[in-house]
């Protein structure tokens, strides 16, 4: 899956998790994340490989 699409359908999740992405990788500004909100991102991530 290409980064693009990724952060397309990450974005498309009940609890949207908001990414960007540079030459073909996804990224996270983790200093936009709360501790207790990590566990979107990882949930979002295993959601979004089904």
């Amino acid at each position: 899956m290409t980064a693009s699409k990724m952060e397309e359908k990450l974005r498309k999740l009940d609890v949207p998790v908001i990414a960007g992405v540079d030459k073909d990788e996804i990224l996270f500004d983790l200093r936009t994340v709360a501790e207790d909100e990590f566990s979107f991102i990882v949930e979002g991530l295993k959601q979004i490989q089904n």
